[in-house]
């Protein structure tokens, strides 16, 4: 794995895949040196485009999943609070999802994550 404690340009989208998708890997993260602001932005760029739960499913570790991405994304850096929501159905297990939009979170209580 690259050697993310340093400063970076870019992390390609095949290295953030590894490091998301092994065990092995996110336990070396959380056990290892603090992430680089810069790689830290790289891998939050690339969670935007494809979103994680699959990786999550193949890990089923939420302690470790959890852990791993408190050291690889950047922390909210905004200057006010912000208050944010979360709505599930409640057989559902727990997600990740949050939003600034009591609405958006009000759909998925009634709905859950169904598109049907």
């Amino acid at each position: 794995m690259r050697d993310l404690s340093k400063p970076v340009r870019r992390v390609t989208f095949p290295q953030v895949v590894q490091i998301v998708r092994s065990r092995d890997t996110l336990q070396s993260v959380v056990c290892g040196p603090a992430i680089h602001p810069s790689a830290r932005m790289q891998i939050l760029k690339a969670w935007h485009r494809t979103g994680w739960s699959p990786a999550r499913e193949h890990i089923g570790d939420d302690d470790l999943w959890f852990a791993a991405l408190r050291k690889l994304l950047p922390s909210y850096s905004g200057g006010d609070a912000l208050h944010i929501f979360r709505g599930q159905i409640g057989h559902e297990p727990v997600g990740m999802s949050w939003t600034i939009s009591p609405v958006v979170a009000e759909r998925f209580a009634f709905y859950g994550t169904s598109h049907d």
